[in-house]
């Protein structure tokens, strides 16, 4: 089934009996998109938030122990002291309030009239802030609570202040010493408010996106950010300067201190985590694993473990190791992959195919940059004759003299041009020439392929492997476009018809082949075996001769 399941049912043949479902094999993960993740105090066990549910996981054995299912996506987690209660912020408003033991819902509070973004536990274990979509930050305080008709008390939250704010809230956290309240806002800034009053204390500015998540260090003295403008920011909490901005390659999406040090881990949209340190202002290391966009990460309390989930729904687990680091070898690897990744399947080539199209082994060569150039440089010369080719006709004038490229290449028409370019672009860098074209280009390349393949020719093979390819690697985008679907059809009958044309004519070929050399081994054959009666017969005649020579 879709959702990763294997149902076993039994069906009657009698009617009007229903379906029953006898045995279901089902993996305990998410069956969609995993948002948040957080670690336990002990760093044992590993908490994540989907769509559907929040599950709880072994760290060691990495097997799913609880899954509680909740009524909306989850945006944010946070574990409470102890390890058997956690906060789940839901996309709709409301705050869980889930027994880890029970596997149970114990409570579900209306904090926010909109998405539910941030959770942030105080440093005095006390209480919780939470940031949500309408502008507005409460703190909360943990109190126990009789249930009614029962001596049972259970963990609840009683709401004490709500800070309102003029834009929508990203993320919000409060300083290791509990006096500063720091929140991001829609507006590009990141406001520092007082935590006992509440009342404003500083700004900071500089972002030109929305800070997507932020950090304090365990000293309270620098703040992080990192924003959608792919860029992060340091800036000091004493008078909120911006010591340092570090630039990335890709919109930021989660930033994280490692406890008790300066340092820090970054997530982006290209899947990658990095590592970096606050006081030299120097990227350390990266960490690629996911394929697509990464969209949180969780340091464990120790800071020997790192927990990300992405776009490609896994959940990866990094490890610190003991092996020493140096930043010279480690920058010769970054310029060395950089260098591999001059790929035709690239993120710098204009056509879009999604997330790595194809692994090909080769790199984009100067010969096939050339080719795609050459081979634009063709299409856009037909389409501009045949243009003043149309003009000329409405216009009842005589038709234009070939374009002087086609005549040095010494052909007659376009059709005949465009087949003299493919055939000249190496096989082996044929799909690398393809994908280094813009997409709009393709289009017109397969519109042009249409009358290639309605006459027969040797180059036949070229045509129909570019058209195979291309259908292959942007099968979504082409067919997005509505004028391209008769086009396709036409193409599809087409080159199934001039291929099997094509097979036959060799196929006709290689037998008649086969039969020549046949026909050249059976007279070969006949004409030694006379060579050889032939000489046989002489030696025979010669040794009689010789005999009655001597009997004379």
């Amino acid at each position: 089934m879709a959702d990763n399941t294997l149902a076993f049912y039994s069906v009657s043949l009698a009617v009007g009996k229903e379906v029953k479902l006898i045995r279901k094999i089902s993996l305990h993960g998410h069956r969609s998109n995993v948002r948040v993740l957080a670690f336990s105090s002990d760093n044992l066990a590993i908490f994540t938030g989907g769509s559907e549910s929040v599950k709880m996981w072994n760290k060691k054995t990495l097997n799913c122990i609880r899954t509680v299912e909740t009524s909306s996506p989850v945006q944010c987690l946070c574990v409470l002291p102890g390890d058997r209660h956690i906060l789940a912020g839901l996309e709709d408003g409301k705050l869980l309030v889930i027994d880890i033991a029970a596997g149970d819902i114990i409570e579900s509070i209306s904090a926010h009239l909109k998405d539910l973004k941030s959770i942030y536990m105080l440093p005095d274990e006390l209480g919780c802030v939470t940031g949500g979509g309408d502008s507005t930050v409460k703190l909360w305080q943990l109190e126990l609570v009789t249930l009614p008709n029962s001596d049972r008390k259970v963990l609840s939250l009683l709401h004490l202040k709500t800070l309102e704010l003029d834009e929508n809230v990203q993320c919000s956290r409060v300083s290791p010493d509990n006096k500063l309240l720091a929140v991001a806002l829609l507006d590009n800034t990141v406001k520092i408010f007082f935590m006992d009053t509440f009342k404003h204390f500083i700004d900071l500015y500089g972002h030109t996106l929305p800070v997507n998540d932020l950090d304090i260090s365990y000293d309270s003295s620098i703040i992080i950010t990192a924003s959608a403008d792919k860029t992060i920011r340091i800036w000091g909490l004493d008078y909120g300067d911006c010591h340092r901005r570090l630039t990335t390659e890709s919109t930021l999406t989660s930033i994280k201190f490692i406890p008790k040090t300066h340092q820090f881990f970054t997530t982006d949209k290209n899947g990658n985590i990095k590592h970096w340190d606050a006081d030299v202002f120097e990227r350390v290391l990266t960490l690629q694993g996911h394929r697509g966009e990464c969209r949180n990460m969780s340091v464990s309390g120790n800071g020997y473990y790192i927990a990300s989930c992405g776009q490609d729904n896994v959940i990866r687990l990094y490890e610190k190791t003991e092996e020493p680091l140096v930043l010279e070898d480690e920058r010769e690897e970054e310029r060395t992959q950089e260098d591999e990744k001059e790929l035709a399947t690239g993120e710098e080539t204009n056509v879009y195919g999604g997330p790595s199209v194809l692994a090909l082994p080769t790199k984009k060569t100067i010969s096939s940059e050339k080719a795609a150039e050459l081979l634009l440089e063709c299409l856009n010369v037909i389409k501009e004759y045949k243009d003043s080719l149309l003009e000329n006709e409405n216009k009842g004038i005589e038709k234009p003299s070939l374009p002087i490229i086609m005549t040095a290449f010494n052909v007659k028409t376009t059709d005949d041009y465009l087949l003299e370019i493919i055939k000249r672009i190496r096989s082996s860098e044929l799909e690398e020439v393809l994908l280094l074209m813009p997409f709009s280009s393709v289009c017109y390349f397969m519109e042009a392929l249409i009358p290639l393949l309605n006459h027969m020719h040797h180059g036949i093979e070229p045509v129909v492997r570019s058209l195979i390819f291309l259908v292959q690697t942007l099968h979504k985008p082409i067919t997005s476009v509505k004028d391209m679907m008769p086009i396709l059809r036409q193409l599809n009958v087409l080159a199934t018809k001039k291929t099997n044309e094509f097979r036959d004519l060799v196929g006709e070929n290689l037998h008649s082949l086969m039969f020549i050399n046949n026909s050249q081994e059976e007279e070969e054959l006949v004409f030694n075996i006379t060579q050889n009666v032939q000489k046989k017969r002489k030696r025979q005649k010669q040794k009689l001769l010789k005999t009655v020579i001597v009997n004379i």
